[in-house]
């Protein structure tokens, strides 16, 4: 909150304390698609929708990205990593700013200019903060004071682009221009061009005030959008993999969400590799949940069971199949008017509202907690309908149901990974309050065990080992994660001779056995913690 002065004296602005990455966290939110501006090709932390603002800039048409994080804070989310992909072709609105007057019949800059006024340079090139046509025809006019407020030249900006907040920079130092713009606009940065200025010549200071031609930003392109090159598409395909890559670097990631996944034409007919890619890295690090949308707003029964065939792929690898959870329908959400869209409504993929209910579940109740019969905010209707009796065939099959219900709202009615268990038992599924439970102590095991992975292999390191991650089930099992009336009916961890024999410490490994009983249904997950000699920990299940 800002304090506007209105009369001389002392006025406060408090800042909200920024929080702190945190890899021990279940409830941070990973996306990855397109959005109106912003950086390309890496992850960038967002902590709230204003934020995610500044960055990536407002909704708009097309992606749904920027709706499906929305949504995601909307309802509870608190943290961000957003990936924005690019397009072929995709380029930076440009301009320049000229703070000398060049002579052209001379062929050189004229002596006595503003620009003598402690300028770095004559010219400046200006560029959009990202590639993108959200900066194509804005402006930049710039208005110069030759004794500011305190006697000093200064420089005033103001930044015009359709769609964003008007920038206003004022005060700023001729000596210092690149710098102050770079860290003061969310829109424009600025590159010093041409030769240096001539020295001031005292007996010709130049004006008191002088305002520069205004400057139009041009050759901002989001690229195509559609390409029938096979080159093209395979280049894009490989931006969406590298994104997954990028995802699974950054451990404070727990949920995973591609809302524009079946939305981007581009990778038609390569969804199913990135979401196999998507699947397999999660169930490598057992740390993460993919959230999983349906292709289209409104399939049958039959399609949505085949879809969900689709994205386990191999039947046998129950792995990948624990590391998803699939959605569906599609929710309904209103639209901002400043979109001037001639529908009130749109129809959106839920991983970004999914993703918001975990979180918030996550943090009020605990990762052990089953992410349904909760309510999802932000959203009026369904894209489909799907009855009790339809639920009845989905559900057990891996596809979790967001319904309404009279009096209640829209509401998570699942919560089953796309697990099968061995297939001659349909209800052995795996259910997604064990995955997430699974998810919060791997990442605890990791954090105790990987200040050890050099320490000497033996009784002190496994008594280390036993000590720090019995101290982490304990607290799960007071928060009633897990079953037994007593410890010792809940967990066990195992890390002694009998698990390490000599040969194993030889090569450097060192294993330490967890088991674990969810608190229902009765399920019982065993995980092994290696920690290996090149300083690695490995994660077992």
């Amino acid at each position: 909150m800002s304090v506007t002065p209105t009369a001389p004296g002392l006025s406060y602005v408090a800042i909200a304390r920024g929080q702190a990455p945190s890899p021990l966290r279940s409830d941070v939110a990973g996306f990855v698609g397109r959005t109106r501006r912003g950086p390309v090709g890496t992850l960038t932390r967002v902590q709230g929708w204003r934020d995610f603002m500044a960055t990536f800039g407002d909704v708009i048409d097309g992606p749904f990205t920027p709706y499906a994080v929305r949504g995601y804070f909307d309802n509870g989310g608190q943290i961000a990593h957003v990936w924005r992909l690019d397009s072929p072709g995709i380029s930076t609105a440009t301009g320049t700013l000229r703070v000398g007057t060049f002579d052209v019949a001379a062929q050189a800059w004229a002596p006595f200019t503003i620009a003598s006024q402690g300028f770095e340079s004559q010219a400046y090139r200006i560029d959009a903060t990202s590639p993108g046509a959200w900066a194509e025809g804005g402006t930049v006019k710039g208005r110069f004071r030759r004794a500011g407020a305190r006697g000093q030249p200064q420089l005033d900006l103001t930044i015009r682009i359709d769609g964003e907040p008007v920038e206003y920079l004022t005060a700023l130092p001729p000596g210092d221009l690149v710098a102050a713009v770079s860290a003061r606009s969310n829109l424009i940065r600025l590159t010093a061009l041409g030769p240096a200025p001539a020295p001031l010549d005292p007996q010709h200071p130049g004006p008191l005030e002088r305002d520069l031609d205004t400057v139009t930003l041009r050759g901002g392109s989001d690229g195509a959008q559609t390409s029938a090159d096979p080159a093209a598409r395979a280049r894009h395909t490989a931006r969406y993999l590298a994104a997954v890559q990028d995802l699974g670097d950054q451990p404070e990631i727990a949920l995973v969400a591609t809302p524009d996944l079946h939305n981007d034409p581009l990778i038609a007919g390569a969804t199913g590799d990135i979401v196999q890619a998507l699947l397999g890295q999660a169930a490598d690090l057992h740390d993460r949940l993919v959230l999983l949308d349906a292709p289209a707003p409104n399939l049958t029964v039959e399609a949505l069971l085949a879809q969900a065939d689709a994205f386990r792929g191999d039947p046998g690898d129950h792995a990948r199949h624990r590391a998803g959870a699939f959605y569906h329908p599609w929710v309904q959400i209103p639209l901002d008017p400043r979109t001037h869209r001639r529908e009130p409504f749109l129809m959106l993929p839920p991983s970004g509202h999914v993703a918001g209910v975990i979180s918030r579940l996550d943090r009020e109740r605990g990762a052990h907690h089953t992410p349904a019969n909760a309510p999802l905010i932000e959203a009026v209707d369904l894209s489909a309908c799907l009855e009790s009796d339809a639920q009845a065939i989905l559900h057990p099959r891996g596809v979790d149901l967001i319904r309404c219900l009279p009096g209640q709202g829209l509401q998570l009615w699942g919560s089953r990974t796309l697990d099968l268990g061995d297939g001659a038992d349909l209800k052995n599924g795996r259910f997604l309050a064990h995955r997430r439970l699974v998810h919060r102590l791997v990442r605890a095991a990791r954090r105790v065990a990987e200040p050890l992975v050099f320490d000497v292999n033996g009784p002190e390191l496994w008594l280390a080992l036993v000590r720090a991650i019995t101290s982490v089930l304990l607290e799960a099992f007071r928060a009633g994660a897990l079953l037994g009336d007593r410890p010792e009916e809940a967990f066990y961890v195992k890390c002694d001779a009998q698990n390490n024999p000599p040969d194993q410490i030889d090569e450097g490994r060192c294993l330490c056995e967890i088991g674990v009983a969810p608190a229902r249904p009765m399920e019982f997950i065993v995980l092994q913690v290696e920690l290996l000699a090149n300083g690695t920990l490995e994660v077992i299940e």
